[in-house]
């Protein structure tokens, strides 16, 4: 299917099927690229990362179902029969966690196969099914209905770091993240029979209304809004840096009137990001060398990291990330040709996690739990965030830009830089750029990289076709 128009295929306005024996890579793939371009028609671009976060557990338990029956057929046991069942599922378990399962060919030996269905495209109702050819064992619906259980009667508790809890807890996860989109966990619901089990999402799109801000979130978002505005002597200065036709001896004589401002702006100047040849000790000088844009985005760099660690003192670790991203953001923008303002994306890069910054020294407690329960569940960090809080260190930091009257392109960036798919066509150049900087930033060995790992849209606007494509910018941009 990855060959295939999606758009065409939504214009015919007829249930788009994805099926494959083992759905993994290719499959999530297609069906991230699918749902994109359905929620874009209808202008919910809002609802992808969580729709898309409970589809890959609901794909990924469908496949395990299909490996679990073919293991059991394998090894000659019943999985119907309780003394098969416990005896298989141990070494099951830790066939999965070693993965050491050849089960490519096995899954189509045995006719395994899952299928993701979309039933709707112009109406006002989203529905979709994913279904596999294994249905549930007595065992597997008391399991599943216990955990339904809780999400109705739970708030959101420890448990989910608890590395004791098993098979069942990415439902859970699925449909408290529902619930925080605005999305009813009654939308969901899991039907099987003799021959297959098939997980249904179906909501009308006008019933989906965001819940209150927790607790914490409110709390963070009241402490946000009581963060000091940039000086005024900054503000001045990027007024008058906002006319083109100002000279620059006007700008330098004015910032030379605040002796901490000129040596703060120096050292920026004189810093690794300019890679200058030699020192430069005049403020005149230096707006020369980085031009009165230049001077922009450093302003805002230095009085967004100046209030920021006033506040709430400084985290080395998140800085140094932030600069190496900001750094691999302008060298995107100069491989790709996307724009001459490397300025712009060096200041989207270096601010894009200031709101973890935040978050961090305002709910330690909450932002370390949420760290170690993102480890111990390969889940994203902002959609935890978004489980544990209804609000994402991304989200705050946009928040943040957007009190202080940044450009619109820059808090777009810092917003979006985990959210790609919610910018504007105006706004993708940088904000996909610091998205792909991001994870380049995060990466640790070039050789783990897979262009699945990109959302398609994001590889589709830089053209990367394949992982060596990927593999070699990320070479130019982390050497």
């Amino acid at each position: 299917m990855s060959n295939i128009d999606i758009e065409q295929i939504c214009n015919v306005q007829k249930s788009i099927v994805i099926e494959a024996h083992n759905a993994r890579g290719q499959f999530i793939d297609d069906i991230e690229k699918v749902l994109a371009e359905i929620l874009r028609r209808k202008n919910y671009q809002n609802l992808y990362t969580s729709l898309m976060y409970v589809i890959h557990e609901i794909v990924a338990n469908a496949n395990k179902a299909n490996i679990k029956r073919v293991f059991f057929a394998e090894n000659e046991l019943n999985i119907n029969d309780q003394d098969d069942y416990s005896k298989g599922i141990a070494e099951f378990s830790k066939m999965v966690r070693d993965d050491t399962y050849n089960v490519g060919s096995k899954l189509a030996k045995y006719n395994k196969f899952v299928k993701f269905v979309i039933h709707e495209f112009s109406g006002l109702n989203f529905s979709l099914s994913v279904v596999n050819n294994s249905p549930l064992t007595n065992e597997e619906k008391i399991r599943i209905r216990e955990k339904l259980k809780r999400v109705v009667t739970d708030s959101f508790s420890e448990e989910i770091i608890d590395t004791t809890e098993g098979a069942g807890m990415g439902l859970f996860l699925s449909l408290k993240l529902l619930e925080q989109s605005g999305i009813p966990h009654s939308a969901l619901k899991i039907v099987t029979d003799k021959e297959k089990t098939s997980v249904n999402i179906f909501f009308n799109y006008n019933s989906v209304s965001s819940p209150p801000y927790h607790e914490i979130a409110l709390e963070i978002l009241n402490e946000a809004g009581e963060l000091p505005r940039l000086p005024e002597s900054l503000n001045k200065i990027l007024e008058l840096t906002s006319n083109k036709d100002i000279e620059i001896s006007k700008v330098a004589d004015y910032i030379e009137k605040d002796p901490s401002i000129t040596a703060d702006i120096l050292k920026l100047v004189n810093s690794a990001q300019f890679t200058l040849n030699r020192k430069i000790g005049a403020i005149k000088e230096a707006i020369n060398f980085i031009g009165l844009s230049g001077l922009r985005s450093l302003l805002y760099s230095y009085g967004a990291m100046k209030a920021i660690d006033n506040r709430f003192g400084t985290i080395p670790e998140i800085w140094d990330h932030c600069y190496k991203t900001a750094k691999i953001s302008v060298l995107i923008s100069q491989i790709k040709k996307i724009s001459d303002k490397s300025d712009d994306f060096f200041t989207a890069g270096l601010l894009h996690d200031m709101g973890k910054i935040v978050l961090m020294n305002l709910d330690k407690d909450s932002a370390n739990k949420i760290e170690k329960a993102c480890q111990l569940r390969e889940i994203n960090l902002p959609v935890m965030e978004e489980i544990m809080m209804g609000l994402s260190h991304a989200r705050i930091g946009g928040e943040i830009a957007n009190l202080w009257d940044f450009p619109i392109e820059l808090s777009e960036a810092i917003m979006y830089h985990h959210d790609p798919i919610m910018t504007t066509d105006e706004y993708k150049p940088i904000v996909y750029t610091v998205y792909l900087a991001n994870i380049f930033a995060n990466i640790q060995n070039i050789e783990n990289i897979d262009m699945l790992m990109i959302e398609p849209i994001v590889r589709d606007y830089f053209n990367i076709e394949n992982t060596d494509e990927l593999k070699e910018i990320a070479a130019k941009v982390l050497s």
